[in-house]
């Protein structure tokens, strides 16, 4: 099922290997997009981002994955002293960016200052024109 919307979607420009596929970045600055399965769960990953999916949810992974695809998304990074520790993922909708939803690690530096970093694809219909 993946495979027929990335054939859809990408026209080809993808990576396929034995637990699932990539999308290369579409932009400088951007970041590679990736599904994969194992027998427990599917996987989206949208840079460092990523969201775990019961095996039952697979329309819903896909769904995630091709949005990301085809709509303006970016990941927000959160770092303190060069240690990134989490990430936002965001959707353009109604010329704002909305937040979706963030993962982060347990044990990051509290202190120091916060730096902010984006990682944007441009969506792929964009690419086609």
């Amino acid at each position: 099922m993946v495979k027929q919307v990335l054939d859809e979607l990408v026209d080809g420009r993808f990576i396929e290997n034995r637990s699932g596929v990539t999308v290369p970045a579409s932009s400088p600055g951007g970041f590679d997009a990736t599904f994969s399965e194992n027998f427990h769960e599917y996987t989206v990953r949208l840079g460092d981002w990523e969201c775990h999916f019961i095996r039952s949810n697979l329309d819903d992974a896909v769904n995630c994955f091709s949005y990301a695809l085809t709509h303006p998304t970016r990941v927000k990074i959160f770092s303190r002293h060069g240690v990134r520790y989490k990430w936002q993922l965001q959707f353009r909708e109604g010329g704002e960016w909305r937040n979706y939803t963030a993962c982060q690690k347990f044990a990051y530096p509290y202190l120091g200052k916060l730096t902010l970093e984006y990682q944007e694809n441009r969506p792929l219909e964009e690419l086609a024109a």
